[in-house]
Parts: C-alpha cells; sequence; structure tokens
C-alpha cells in the first residue's frame, strides 16, 4: 500500500562499511561490528593483494587447520634483547630457575636470591607451534588464511573445527608459499574465541556434508559452501525488493498467518483452522440420506439371504453396507463436534 512520500535515498544496511580513504586500497570495515567482512578481504578481484600491509579485524568460524609444531628455542638472542639483560654464563641450575617459578621460591628460601634475580632477568622464547587455519564468515566462497602463534592463546581452542574466532593483525602475501591463497592474517591480538567441542560438532566436512546432517542440524547448514550460498542469494533478493519498496513510497506490514499446529506435542490432537459451516448448506450426503441407504440395503441382503440365488451379489450387497454403517459414524462425529470454543 503506497501512503508514504518517496523516498530520495536509496534503502541502506544498518551495518554500513566505512574506510579511512576512497582509493579502494583500505580495509573496509563494518560500522558497529567494527570488522571487516571475507567478501572486502578476499572476494576482490585481485584477492586481496591490494590490502597487503593493512591492517585488519576479521570473524569467523574455522573450517580447516593445520599445526606447525617448533621445538623449545634457547634464551633470546642479545640482539632482541634489553642491554641490561645478559645470557652467557648460565649454569642448569639458573636455566631452571628461570623456567620454573616453582623452583624460584624454593631457591629464595634456601638463600640463592642473587642467583634468582639473575635467573629471572633472562627472557625465553616459548615458540611451541604456530597454527594456520582457514575461517569464514559467509558472506562469500573463498576462505581467508590466518597465522595463530600459540603464544596469543591455546593453539587447541582456536584449531577445533567450527570454532568461532574474532581477531586482528596485518594482511601479507603468501606468494610462492600457496597456490590456494593470495593473502594471509599474520594474527598479534586474538580477541574473541568461540570455542566448540570437536567430538560432538555434527559437520566434519564441512565441505561436503550428506543431506541427513543438514535435516537433522538445520542451524548449521549456512556453514555449509552450498547452503551458504542460497542463503546468499535470497539475501541479495530480500533486500533488492524491499529496496525498490521502500524507495517508491510502500510500506512493509506483517500480516497475521494461522497455520495447523499440534496440541501440545500430541499429533492425534490437531489444531486447524476450518470453515464455520451454516445450517443452510445443502449437502448431498446427510446422516438422513446414509440411515436411508442402510435401511435399503438391509432389506437387499434380506431379501438374498432367502432366494440364495446370487453369492456374489450378497457380498457385494454386505461390503456396501458396511461402508454405509462406517459414513454414517464420520458424519455423526462432524455433527457431535462443538466449534463455538475455536473461533473468535
Amino acid at each position: 500500500m503506497a501512503s508514504s512520500p518517496p523516498s530520495s535515498a536509496p534503502f541502506s544496511s544498518s551495518e554500513e562499511a566505512t574506510t579511512s580513504s576512497n582509493d579502494g586500497s583500505a580495509v573496509q570495515s563494518l560500522k558497529y561490528s567494527r570488522r571487516a567482512s571475507l567478501r572486502s578481504v578476499v572476494g576482490r578481484p585481485d584477492g586481496g593483494r591490494g590490502l597487503a600491509g593493512k591492517r585488519a579485524v576479521v570473524g569467523g568460524w574455522v573450517k580447516s587447520s593445520n599445526t606447525v609444531k617448533a621445538k623449545l628455542a634457547g634464551p633470546v638472542s642479545p640482539a632482541r634483547m634489553p642491554a641490561t639483560e645478559t645470557t652467557t654464563g648460565l649454569t642448569c641450575t639458573e636455566v631452571l630457575m628461570a623456567r620454573v617459578p616453582l623452583i624460584r621460591s624454593f631457591a629464595r628460601l634456601i638463600g640463592g636470591a642473587a642467583d634468582v634475580d639473575r635467573a629471572s632477568s633472562v627472557s625465553f622464547k616459548l615458540a611451541t607451534g604456530t597454527a594456520l587455519m582457514r575461517i569464514n564468515d559467509g558472506s562469500c566462497v573463498a576462505d581467508l588464511q590466518i597465522v595463530v602463534d600459540s603464544s596469543l592463546c591455546p593453539l587447541k581452542q582456536v584449531t577445533a573445527i567450527g570454532a568461532c574466532v574474532l581477531v586482528e593483525g596485518k594482511i601479507e602475501l603468501v606468494e610462492g608459499r600457496s597456490q590456494q591463497h593470495v593473502v594471509e592474517l599474520r594474527v598479534d591480538k586474538v580477541l574473541h574465541v568461540g570455542t566448540v567441542d570437536i567430538d560432538k560438532y555434527p559437520p566434519s566436512n564441512v565441505e561436503l556434508p550428506p543431506p541427513e546432517l543438514v535435516k537433522d542440524y538445520p542451524q548449521l547448514a549456512t556453514r555449509t559452501t552450498a547452503m551458504a550460498s542460497v542463503a546468499r542469494v535470497r539475501s541479495e533478493m530480500l533486500h533488492a525488493a524491499h529496496a525498490f519498496f521502500q524507495t517508491n513510497g510502500f510500506f512493509h506490514v506483517n500480516t497475521p498467518i494461522i497455520i495447523a499446529t499440534t496440541v501440545a506435542g500430541d499429533r492425534s490432537k490437531m489444531f486447524r483452522v476450518m470453515r464455520l459451516e451454516s445450517k443452510s448448506d445443502n449437502r448431498a450426503i446427510t446422516p438422513e440420506v446414509v440411515r436411508a441407504s442402510i435401511k435399503a440395503k438391509t432389506k437387499q441382503i434380506e431379501a438374498l439371504n432367502r432366494s440364495e440365488s446370487n453369492k456374489e451379489a450378497l457380498e457385494a450387497a454386505k461390503l456396501d453396507l458396511q461402508r454405509a454403517n462406517e459414513l454414517a459414524r464420520q458424519l455423526e462425529q462432524q455433527g457431535n463436534a462443538d466449534f463455538s470454543d475455536d473461533f473468535f
């Protein structure tokens, strides 16, 4: 219904994209969530190559992961340490005190405070592993590869398939190392992790899960490639339809829709919307007509029993009588139904 003047500006989403420059080389951050959709990063024509060196906040669910383990490194080289720290001339005991806080406490009680202070001033690089993960937020088909170091958070939490992450980092090129990805995000800050139990997470194969899996877990259907593509098409079509009517002076009104439903989960009791029948309805089949047919069939059966001439006609008459009795019971039940409480 057109009852408002046409709008001069097209309908826009509530979460607009904001950029720091208009040259297309800046990361587009959404207005309210302050994060960049993967569509604005890897969905670009250049695959995100023009964003190399830029910082971004991205989020999504983990589709696959690979952990590269590293051995425990020794003391950090003097070039990376302040001038007041030293890593030379340490004994095995001092190394243990630098690594294990409990040993440092015992050493202080014994009286080796000087050794404890010397060992505590040594910095060690804890490089236990690095995780390479593919994440997706549903905005495009392409995934983004992110690199997370174990020093930022426990890798077991972020590498679980289905876990949700919100991370911040720097976009870097991956030329020569990967044929599937043009850029990757080198994470330096983990903002949020939505953990998941990998043993209970249903879609282990998120690329092509069986149809029964999507049917049993419809809330996870949009995490599959096919259903996510369908959802994006429907979203664009719905937005275009609303934008057209909004700019042409139409209002969208949600009308109430009453559908059939079960009563308290009992399928034997069904709530249905029906037409209230009037007494003036002229129906061809009425209880009186059926009762008259039953009387006629009963007399016909009695006559056939006396004559005993045609057994096939007798069986057919008995079958007709049985059907007439069943129809009479159904009409009786409909006539006794009380619809006074079902309509308002």
